[in-house]
């Protein structure tokens, strides 16, 4: 980890992003409901941030983000197949 000359920590080239107060939260608000990502899932959210931002465990973290937000659930679903009616087994598959 360095400190630059304003203050701040990096890690490997990315800003350090501490556990003190909501810092995480609003960085992830911002970037998940910004109307220019359009609610990405977890893994391009964090694609998008990792080139920025560190943190430890940040890829569960925005994971644990992401399948918490509702509109996400919502628009994912819509995507999905929908899983066709009901098929009942022959009688001949009961037979042992």
């Amino acid at each position: 980890m360095e400190k630059k000359e304003d203050g701040s920590l990096y890690f490997m080239d990315r800003i350090w992003v501490p556990l003190v107060g909501d810092v995480r939260m609003v960085i992830l608000n911002e970037a998940h409901k910004s109307r220019y990502f359009v609610h990405p899932g977890a893994d391009k959210m964090y694609h998008d941030l990792h080139g920025m931002y560190w943190w430890p465990g940040m890829k569960r973290y925005i994971a644990t983000y992401v399948s918490m937000c509702f509109t996400y659930a919502k628009v994912k679903a819509e995507h999905q197949r929908p899983s066709g009616l009901l098929q009942l087994l022959s009688f001949e598959y009961w037979k042992f």
